[in-house]
């Protein structure tokens, strides 16, 4: 929806109020350019000539949003886009008003009016009703502005949108409020609370919360105000949290911290208001809005009447008077109330009880339970208690009169109804919300517990995995071991000769194995041997002649060689006589390697198993 900026009188203004950029013409325009092409979800209706105008209106530069305005509506006219002229009639209406242009700001809602689609456009009949009923309230014509606030609330109920229903309950609350009605008040505001609270959204539940901190602060229930006031805080903090935030919300916070200096300060607790006086004042550095200016003058004032510094106060309220008054606030009640208070320590009883007359006059006629008019009553008593006793005396009546209402008021068992209520049902959010906390709680730990359970599942498989490897290996080494010892003991109940044996006496017996096949079995098994050496650990036959031990390495002009173990590669160059025993042993050091597979260890042993037989067979028993 479209939202306007508005000011309210400043002692039941509460949150119709932004904050301005303090941008040059140039980085406005940048910024309007920029947000052109990205606006919200509330005004994902809006043209790009309302985009563009309501962006400009935001950033409370009104002379620059009327240039802005006034162009986008030349370009809607020309393109006949009726739903956007009338748009933006009610723009331009609502910049007139901050500009105080009161000949404009009527014609503009003249000329929306009589729109031919005004009655049927319900958001810009929504706003004009608001801005209108706005305009009455700040200028004392309660009964109207409270009409038209029902029929835009009756309208947000027609057309079902939650979020117009909430914010027409916060107008009519501030409206009964000015009229003394706490309880209607505290009613409208319970249901924007709940409707806030429906649809989860921080800044307007703090909006909410910031009302029902206002009007606790009439009824002089500081504590109750102060609770409200810091909910109020922590939902504007938390809406801050979010990604593309409306900055306007830091000046809503502003006021949250004016009211909570003044509730502190009230209560007796300096400590917490010093704390909210300086965050307030830190937020008054970005302030440009004339209406904004004023209150934080006032409330610098309040602190310089609490230091007796009355002529730096009197120059604050002042300047907070003119300024209220460019605004189109012409009797501030609370600036006047404040100049009689310190015109009278001064003793200035003169402009005191002029100042203190013209706080009266300025509440109006239905507000008798007004704390500002009763604090004015009771000042004019005291002023007039030594020139004119009389009059002091009814003054002093109409003080007690006043307070008699504010107290009936206050104590009013439904309007304490109300308040129980709405303190309820703030409880039981919380009790859901923390609910919520727990439920979110509960699935994180669960899903650690998840993570933790997996992670332990895979440590428990890769164990398993390395155990079976661990004992896979071992026995494998177990069984070449095995092997190895067995052919170690072969060798060892062997007593071979270094020659063949004799023929037996018959000559005519043939020999099975000849010096020819032995050599050629010698040949075959270490080419069988070297091949799959090289083949499993990379290296060459240099390498594996110098870890075994077995064969002597010689240097040949500056090369390596392995010219002993290259002989039994070779049928050619084997010796005559072949030291079978070295290839048996270099069989034995290529089957210890760790990284041979079962397959080729078992075929390397067989074939090992072969040669030993043929040469027992060959060379028989050594005496």
């Amino acid at each position: 929806m479209i939202f306007y900026a508005v000011n309210l009188p400043v002692q039941i203004r509460t949150d119709y109020r932004c904050c301005k950029f303090n941008t040059t013409h140039f980085l406005t325009l940048l910024f309007l350019l920029g947000m052109g092409f990205s606006t919200s979800a509330d005004n994902s209706n809006q043209s790009k000539f309302e985009s563009i105008c309501i962006n400009a209106i935001r950033t409370e530069n009104f002379a620059l949003a009327q240039q802005v305005c006034e162009k986008q509506l030349q370009q809607a006219e020309q393109q006949n886009n009726l739903s956007s002229v009338l748009a933006l009639y009610i723009a331009l209406a609502n910049t007139h008003r901050h500009l105080g242009n009161d000949e404009l700001f009527s014609d503009y809602l003249t000329q929306a009016q009589q729109h031919p689609l005004f009655e049927t456009a319900s958001e810009s009949k929504y706003q004009w009703l608001r801005l209108k009923a706005i305009r009455l309230h700040h200028t004392k014509n309660l009964a109207a502005s409270n009409e038209l606030f029902s029929a835009a609330l009756q309208l947000a109920i027609d057309i079902n949108d939650e979020k117009k229903i909430s914010d027409s309950n916060i107008d009519l609350g501030i409206s009964a409020v000015a009229m003394g009605d706490f309880k209607t008040a505290l009613n409208h505001y319970r249901t924007s609370l709940e409707l806030t609270r429906q649809m989860n959204d921080p800044y307007a539940t703090g909006l909410s919360l910031k009302s029902v901190a206002d009007a606790y602060m009439r009824l002089e229930e500081y504590s109750a105000a102060i609770k409200y006031f810091d909910s109020a805080l922590s939902h504007y903090e938390k809406y801050t949290e979010e990604p593309f935030y409306d900055h306007r919300v830091h000046n809503r916070m502003a006021s949250v911290y004016e009211g909570l200096m003044e509730a502190h300060q009230t209560s007796g607790q300096t400590v917490e208001a010093k704390h909210y006086v300086e965050l307030f004042e830190q937020s008054q550095a970005s302030l440009s809005n004339d209406h904004d200016r004023a209150s934080g003058m006032v409330q610098q004032a309040k602190q310089l009447i609490e230091l007796e510094d009355y002529a730096a106060a009197i120059k604050k309220l002042i300047s907070a008077l003119n300024l209220f008054q460019a605004e189109g606030i012409k009797n501030p009640a609370e600036v006047n109330y404040l100049l009689a208070k310190v015109y009278q320590q001064t003793e200035q009883l003169d402009l005191a009880v002029n100042f203190a007359l013209q706080a009266i006059q300025s509440t109006s006629d239905k507000q008798t339970n007004s704390p500002i008019t009763g604090q004015s009553y009771l000042l004019l008593s005291q002023l007039y208690a030594q020139s004119n006793p009389a009059k002091a005396l009814r003054y002093a009546n109409a003080y007690n009169q006043s307070r008699e209402v504010f107290l009936n008021t206050k104590y009013n068992t439904d309007l304490k109804t109300i308040q129980h209520q709405i303190e309820l049902e703030k409880n039981q959010n919380k009790l859901v919300t923390s609910q919520l906390e727990n439920i979110k709680q509960k699935v994180k730990i669960q899903t650690l517990n998840n993570k933790y359970l997996r992670a332990l599942l895979l440590l428990v498989v890769l164990t398993a995995l390395i155990i079976y490897l661990y004992v896979k290996k071992k026995r494998q080494q177990t069984d070449l071991l095995a092997s190895i010892n067995y052919h170690k003991n072969q060798l060892a109940v062997l007593s071979l000769s270094t020659s063949p044996k004799e023929l037996q006496a018959d000559d005519n017996s043939p020999q099975k194995v000849n010096q020819a096949s032995v050599n050629e079995m010698l040949v075959q098994i270490m080419h069988d041997a070297t091949n799959l050496w090289v083949e499993i650990t990379g290296e060459n036959l240099i390498e594996l002649a110098d870890r075994s031990k077995i064969w002597t390495i010689t240097n040949d002009n500056g090369t390596l060689r392995a010219r002993s173990l290259e002989k039994y590669l070779d049928i050619q160059k084997i010796p005559k006589n072949p030291r079978w025993r070295n290839v048996v042993r270099t069989c034995h050091f290529v089957l210890a390697e760790p990284t041979l597979n079962p397959k080729h260890r078992n075929q390397l042993n067989a074939r090992l198993e072969s040669v030993i037989q043929v040469i027992k067979e060959f060379y028989g028993t050594g005496k």
